[in-house]
């Protein structure tokens, strides 16, 4: 990389999850997790939630790829999918209402209603493979405490715990604390759910490799989809995160449908440096 290269990019955000989508980034493929941290590192990078990357496959599919700010690459992201689809409708001027996008979780389809994105996510998978069995309301220790966790994946892995507020959360310390559990050696993302009633739900989040997130699109899914196994809900489900709100349709044996809404931030270009600092 040489200094002084510029790269233009575009900055989206939903419901609070913000994404840096660059239009003319080109590096080696084993220089890309230093990209993510350096973009994505807040003060003194452009600062969000993750670096999202795509490119043609085939004549009717997108490659998604996804960086968190530690470098590391996700499976998928939810909010990611909707601030894709929003970038492509409005500043990559790409027609249509439907995208299909390859992504390490497998192939997900969206669909733009106007403004709002419906992402299809597939079908919940609740077995955690470490140890081949669901874990459902599971009293587990974290730190000094007993907690209940519900996993799921949707192709990334999630935790939810149910709270009488999330107000009164310490959430960096529970969810660093259950990301480290040993049940969950590749990590995990955690959202901590307070029910409001039938149809609403108020959701916090960490995610794996980004820590606190203002929202988490996947995040959402998995408090809904848990909700509603454990009859606290039923769909659809309104998840309000701290600044915005997704909503989530799911049914039993189904697919899971998240719907919400891209926002322009800003676009602008950046200064690569010569070399990646630590």
């Amino acid at each position: 990389m040489c200094a002084g290269t510029r790269v233009s990019f575009t900055k989206v955000h939903s419901a609070g999850n913000d994404f840096i989508i660059p239009e003319d980034l080109a590096v080696p493929e084993e220089d890309l997790p230093a990209v993510a941290r350096f973009l994505c590192r807040r003060k003194v990078g452009i600062g969000s939630d993750g670096l999202i990357l795509y490119s043609v496959s085939g004549r009717e599919a997108l490659r998604f790829r996804f960086f968190n700010p530690d470098g590391s690459e996700a499976e998928i992201c939810g909010n990611g999918v909707i601030s894709l689809a929003t970038y492509l409708h409005r500043v990559a001027g790409v027609a249509g209402r439907r995208l299909r996008l390859e992504t390490k979780a497998g192939v997900r389809w969206v669909l733009l209603k106007g403004e709002e994105v419906f992402v299809n996510l597939g079908k919940p998978r609740f077995a955690l493979e470490s140890v081949a069995e669901e874990l459902l309301d599971r009293e587990m220790a974290v730190g000094d405490r007993q907690l209940r966790l519900n996993y799921v994946s949707l192709g990334n892995p999630h935790c939810t715990v149910f709270v009488d507020s999330v107000d009164l959360l310490d959430l960096m310390n529970d969810g660093r604390l259950i990301e480290d559990l040993p049940i969950f050696p590749d990590g995990v993302n955690v959202e901590f759910v307070q029910h409001l009633d039938q149809n609403n739900l108020v959701a916090r989040f960490w995610e794996r490799g980004a820590g606190i997130t203002l929202a988490s699109g996947s995040g959402a899914s998995a408090a809904a989809v848990i909700s509603i196994v454990h009859r606290r809900c039923e769909s659809p489900v309104t998840v309000h995160t701290e600044i915005g709100k997704l909503q989530v349709y799911w049914r039993r044996g189904s697919a899971i449908v998240l719907r919400g809404k891209g926002e322009i931030v800003y676009r602008g270009t950046v200064e690569l440096p010569a070399e990646w600092p630590d």
